[in-house]
């Protein structure tokens, strides 16, 4: 019994282990990681390419030339053909595979290089076609070193793609720069300007307080002015000997005999009147100033 238990034991540990290994091998690991058949990474191709892989049935395709954007082919089947026209110089290429579904998780990447042969002369002759068809067969070691050539000259584009773009990206970065500065200084210029019109603001408002006080100060002088009296002297013209030929200098009588000024026209007139030496009428002698 026991033996027979151990028998059952292993008959069915071995069976699990031939159908896991079935299934690993058939679905989920080519469904998880494609395998690319062809291109062979590291051949140089002649175009056009056969694309064929075991996965997935249908998978999105990318092509990116070296130095160059990628160029998405759409979904396709495997096998599958690129035309030559996806090829517009010869260099190395990358193509991509992505599933519909999980690209993230489900894709795979194959590298491989491209020489496109000039075509035969029609007036070729018979050995040479033939030779052509050899040599079609497999590529030679100049096609090689071509490739390789055109490998380098399509790195030494993208380099130089590079460098202009790294250029480019300096002179934005200093024209950033002076803009920043020109900025700057406007600001500065500003918050100058502002305090300038600051400053000149509250010395109009001093002026205008300084004004109102002096236009206040004019008001008081105007209401002292207009109770000053419009004469402050009065006299007449006296003659000390009237009786003389010619007459003696007229002299401008100012005040009575008592020595009183005559401060207004009444006064003078009465000292004038008593006067036997006047000889005009009371005028304004001396105003308020002078």
């Amino acid at each position: 019994m026991r033996v027979l238990r151990i028998l059952v034991t292993a008959v069915l540990c071995g069976a699990t282990v031939l159908i896991a290994d079935t299934f690993f091998r058939t679905s989920i690991v080519q469904h998880i990681r494609p395998l690319v058949l062809t291109p062979v990474p590291g051949r140089v191709y002649q175009p056009p390419v056969e694309v064929q892989w075991e996965g997935p049935k249908q998978m999105r395709v990318w092509l990116r030339p070296s130095g160059g954007d990628p160029v998405d082919l759409g979904l396709r089947a495997s096998p599958t053909v690129l035309p030559a026209h996806l090829f517009p110089r010869d260099g190395s290429y990358e193509l991509e595979l992505v599933a519909p579904r999980l690209g993230s998780w489900i894709n795979t990447r194959r590298q491989f290089e491209v020489f496109a042969r000039p075509a035969a002369p029609a007036a070729a002759s018979a050995a040479n076609t033939n030779l052509s068809k050899k040599r079609e067969k497999g590529v030679g070691l100049k096609e090689i070193l071509r490739a390789i050539k055109a490998s380098r000259a399509a790195r030494e584009r993208a380099n130089q793609r590079a460098q202009s773009l790294a250029e480019e990206n300096a002179a934005l970065r200093e024209e950033s720069e002076k803009l920043l500065a020109q900025l700057e200084s406007l600001s500065s210029a500003q918050d100058e300007d502002s305090e300038h019109i600051a400053s000149l603001e509250q010395q109009l408002s001093q002026l205008r307080q300084q004004n109102r006080v002096l236009s206040d100060e004019l008001d008081v002088l105007r209401l002292r002015l207009g109770t000053l009296p419009p004469c402050t002297i009065w006299g007449y013209y006296s003659f000390p000997r009237p009786n003389t030929f010619p007459a003696t200098r007229r002299v401008v009588v100012v005040s009575d005999h008592a020595g009183r000024i005559f401060r207004s026209q009444p006064e003078c007139e009465l000292g004038r009147r008593v006067d036997q030496t006047a000889g005009s009428p009371c005028f304004c002698a001396a105003g308020p100033w002078g």
